[in-house]
């Protein structure tokens, strides 16, 4: 299915549930029973084709026309029960990561039961111990679709790390709640019978039997409008839970669980993960990056960056697209009031829930295991560190242009975050008061050092640079906000803040809707923007291969556009199409927005004017 098509297909979805929700909910059952309504039919249909063709067999044929009828007929019901049987032989693999022992973590199995009564829902098969930021909960079937269900929890062990007990608990409800008799079970199974489905297709996809084929076209058809047909309910199903795991832990705490998860994560990609691979300048093997975590998780966060974060999440703009609410959405849902506060930090990590010796095993051995996993591109990622290290050694501050000297901060910057560049970026400004680069620069170089000073820069900046507005906005309204000593400024503000909101949302809508390559051509990166593209991707273990266009679009035609398209071949579907939305949310990615495509969803990146990003040489 064409990604336009599944996107068109949704908004009738949404539009459909939220006109008749009952009648909606029965479609949709049809559309689950739908596979196995085909294989019911095939198997009849070849039984009694089998049977007709043996019957004439055995009868005996009165002339060779008949006989060779009888002969088909046989051939035909053989393959077509066979075919029809294909379903039953798939084999969905294992989750990943190391099975918890109730031994190994009695305190968290004894929350896990409380949950299981409270939910009356089904019994969990397995607990794993995943490297993830999330718990989730995966349905395994005996044959494909149908047989006995296995259901396993996967917990990740970062998240074990960063929320205390409480808080773990409350996310982990989310999860178990899927499993609940009652209320509303029809929308937690409906959300579980998509991801099978998704599951089953992805794995007939692969199945290049002959035999096979029939089947394997089918589901490569039903996936796709079965997840569009459901996407509304998955919505819905997350708000149900948040209120169901809310009345069950407390609402303050599930707010709280909600919040520091989200925050946290965010300091993951943005500072842990960026930190973590800097030392590849450093060490030419990788290090692992559990036991930092351990240390570094339960941590408080640093004040503004939590705030601004927090504040960013909050503004994020919710489409029927999204596959899930956004946090605003579901903090609003059960409270209309519920306010951008920060949570206060948990004060001991759930991870003293699993014995030492048990907890220090898994951090070995998914330690050991990442370290294998991303070897090559660590020595990728080593390479170029020591390239930049070795232009920033070779380059003279005293004749160069502003352009070069605020080239040489970014460089800097990306082997140092911590690096004082005000110097060159204010020799920049001497030669170019109105350099959009050297004025964000310096406003964050001096947001600790001169507050007054880096707001009067981020005003130039609003004023001069179309592309800057957004961020410029963003953080004058927090610097206001925290203390509000000046409403009408706070107001004024604020009001600029939306109208930019505002165009923001028809960039994205021009960008995400339509043909992807419409309007494009080669991309236009400079070498390092090229190279932190790189390094951003290299940090994503599940992406294989990418590619990379310029996308023009005419309403804004001073704007740097792009569209990224990601080989993610570990990932099935939704969560490939997870991880390229949350890419898609970093503004440091590349110079303009982006439309992050996955392969999983049907697009061809062969194809003119995508190029090809090479993710392993320095």
């Amino acid at each position: 299915m064409e990604l336009s098509t599944f996107q068109d297909q949704v908004r009738r979805s949404e539009a459909a549930y939220r006109a008749q929700p009952d009648h909606f909910s029965r479609e949709t059952a049809l559309w689950a029973a739908l596979p196995h309504a085909v294989m019911g039919a095939g198997l009849a249909g070849g039984a009694i084709l089998l049977g007709w063709g043996f019957s004439g067999l055995i009868s005996g044929a009165s002339d060779v026309l008949s006989l060779l009828f009888a002969i088909g007929a046989a051939l035909a019901g053989t393959v077509t029960l066979l075919a029809a049987l294909v379903p039953l032989g798939v084999r969905l693999p294992k989750p990943e990561g190391l099975v918890l022992a109730r031994e190994a973590a009695p305190g968290l199995f004894e929350g896990l039961d409380r949950l299981q009564q409270f939910f009356l829902s089904e019994p969990l098969n397995e607990v794993h111990l995943s490297t993830e930021f999330e718990v989730r909960l995966v349905q395994r079937r005996r044959w494909g679709l149908l047989g006995s269900r296995r259901h396993t929890l996967l917990i990740g062990l970062p998240l074990l790390m960063a929320l205390e007990r409480r808080r773990l608990l409350a996310l982990v409800g989310l999860a178990v709640c899927r499993l609940r008799r009652r209320p509303e079970r029809f929308t937690a199974r409906m959300v579980l019978q998509r991801e099978l489905v998704q599951r089953v297709a992805e794995q007939l996809a692969h199945d290049r039997r002959w035999i096979a084929q029939p089947t394997r076209h089918f589901y490569a058809w039903l996936a796709p409008r079965f997840l569009a047909r459901t996407q509304p309910l998955v919505r819905y199903e997350v708000l149900m839970a948040d209120r169901l795991v809310a009345k069950r832990v407390g609402p303050d705490i599930w707010e709280a669980a909600l919040k520091e998860a989200a925050l946290k994560k965010a300091w993951m990609d943005q500072a842990f993960w960026p930190w973590l691979w800097l030392r590849a300048q450093r060490h030419e093997t990788p290090k692992g990056p559990h036991r930092a975590l351990k240390r570094k998780l339960i941590e408080p966060l640093p004040p503004v960056f939590a705030r601004q974060t927090l504040a960013a999440l909050w503004r994020r703009d919710e489409t029927e697209a999204d596959p899930q609410p956004s946090l605003r959405t579901r903090l609003q849902s059960l409270d209309p009031h519920a306010q951008r506060s920060l949570p206060a930090h948990s004060q001991s990590a759930a991870s003293k829930l699993i014995e030492e010796a048990s907890l220090q095993r898994a951090i070995e051995a998914f330690d050991r295991e990442w370290g294998q996993q991303n070897a090559q591109r660590w020595q990728a990622y080593r390479g170029t560190l020591l390239r930049w290290r070795e232009q920033q050694s070779h380059w003279s501050h005293a004749a160069q242009s502003a352009d070069e000297l605020t080239e040489w901060t970014r460089l800097t910057l990306g082997l140092d975050p911590k690096a004082d560049v005000r110097g060159p970026l204010m020799a920049a400004l001497a030669q170019r008061p109105q350099h959009a680069a050297a004025l964000k620069g310096l406003a964050e170089a001096l947001e600790a050092l001169d507050r007054p000073q880096s707001l009067a820069l981020t005003t130039r900046l609003f004023e001069i640079s179309p592309t800057d507005k957004g961020w410029a906005a963003a953080r004058m309204v927090d610097a206001l906000e925290n203390p509000v000593r000046d409403v009408d400024a706070l107001r004024h503000w604020r009001n600029l803040q939306a109208t930019v909101q505002a165009e923001h949302l028809r960039i994205d809508t021009q960008l995400q809707d339509g043909e992807p390559l419409t309007h494009s051509g080669p991309p236009d990166l400079s070498k390092l923007e090229q190279d932190r593209l790189l390094l951003t991707l290299r940090r994503q273990p599940a992406i294989e291969r990418a590619w990379l266009a310029r996308k023009v679009l005419p309403e804004f035609l001073w704007l740097r556009a792009y569209v990224l398209v990601l080989d993610l071949p570990g990932l099935d579907r939704l969560r490939a199409q997870a991880l390229c939305d949350e890419l898609s949310q970093d503004d440091t990615l590349l110079p303009g927005p982006c439309r992050i495509l996955p392969v999983q969803v049907g697009f061809n990146p062969l194809q003119d004017p995508l190029q090809p990003l090479d993710l392993l040489s320095p």
